[in-house]
């Protein structure tokens, strides 16, 4: 489907090329059902993003830290939320970005989860960064057709339809710059195994 829907080429695979992909395979299996809890553990819940707005698309140059626990989902981040399966998931949330970065080599990968939050004391249906390897960049992008006419990541999320950008600055479509050193991009959606139309997050890279 990534390929039929962002007209990519086919691309022939030799014995050297199978190998690492399975390996990588392996290693991206292991970070998804790894038990292990890191020692900072409090850290996965929070990092510095540019300030959220649902009227400003321009990324802001002020940052300010952004909690995933009390932020996004809802509750303290105390030794209980530290314990509990909500943060061996975002581990292993971690462990896969630093698989694939490590394996692509690319400057910036993030993976957001959809999920329903509070911006500006307005609820919002919105992809939410969760795990991420690179520079700051937005935590949450509103899933609204107004932002959507400006974020490629909304865009995904709405239609659920792989977008693959050569080059942003020859990009016609929808884009939220952020970071003017970027020059490609890729977008896929994460979807629903039993519902092939529900998109549960992305992955950006």
């Amino acid at each position: 489907r990534y390929i039929r829907d962002s007209h990519l080429p086919l691309v022939e695979f030799d014995e050297d090329d199978w190998l690492s992909f399975s390996k990588f395979n392996a290693d991206l299996d292991a970070a998804f059902i790894s038990q292990e809890i890191p020692d900072n553990a409090r850290q996965l819940y929070t990092y510095n993003a540019p300030t959220m707005s649902t009227e400003n698309f321009a990324c802001s140059k002020t940052l300010s830290p952004f909690n995933l626990a009390t932020d996004a989902y809802g509750v303290l981040l105390d030794d209980a939320l530290v314990r509990s399966p909500l943060t061996l998931r975002l581990a292993r949330l971690h462990r896969a970005i630093q698989t694939v970065q490590s394996a692509v080599g690319m400057e910036w990968v993030g993976i957001y989860n959809r999920m329903n939050v509070s911006i500006e004391g307005n609820p919002v249906d919105a992809l939410v960064k969760e795990a991420y390897y690179g520079s700051e960049s937005r935590a949450v992008f509103p899933l609204t057709y107004q932002f959507a006419q400006y974020s490629n990541n909304s865009t995904v999320g709405m239609t659920g339809r792989a977008v693959v950008i050569q080059d942003v600055e020859a990009h016609a479509g929808p884009y939220y710059v952020c970071d003017s050193a970027v020059r490609s991009e890729i977008c896929l959606p994460i979807l629903s195994a039993s519902d092939s139309e529900r998109v549960l997050g992305i992955v950006d890279a």
